[in-house]
């Protein structure tokens, strides 16, 4: 089974408090993944592949981190931090997860994106259009 997962979009403006004219270092989404609550689910999965795909047009460094929680928001499985250089405008990447080495994934009910701002000298210009985009995708191996 192949879904799509999570997506948002940011821009400048969402890393930016235009009242106090600093820039705000983390944003972070949490979302619901109800297709793990799914009894089919829970007891047929054997395997989960997740495709992220990060892309952006600020001249900043950005790291995203991605945690996979379960109902109490324990984390039942973190990917490495994904680093976005000043250089770097599109990332994608790809985890593969067998349910028996990492069998705390069957619990898992939402994810968290925390998307942070590294320090620089260049500051961000409220008025300067910029996007920031994250997408994912999931493939769910079931058993037969």
């Amino acid at each position: 089974i192949n879904t799509p997962l999570v997506s948002f979009e940011l821009d400048q403006l969402d890393f930016y408090d235009v009242d106090n004219s600093i820039e705000i270092e983390t944003v972070t989404d949490i979302s619901g993944l109800e297709i793990f609550e799914s009894s089919t689910f829970q007891n047929d999965l054997i395997r989960f592949d997740a495709t992220f795909e990060i892309s952006k047009n600020f001249q900043r460094v950005f790291n995203v981190n991605v945690d996979f929680l379960d109902v109490n928001d324990n984390i039942t499985f973190s990917t490495d931090t994904y680093a976005l250089g000043v250089n770097l405008d599109i990332l994608i990447s790809r985890i593969n997860l067998d349910v028996n080495d990492f069998p705390d994934i069957l619990n898992t009910s939402k994810v968290r994106i925390r998307v942070r701002l590294l320090p620089s000298t260049v500051t961000i210009d409220p008025d300067v259009t910029r996007k920031f985009e994250f997408r994912s995708s999931g493939v769910f191996y079931l058993r037969l």
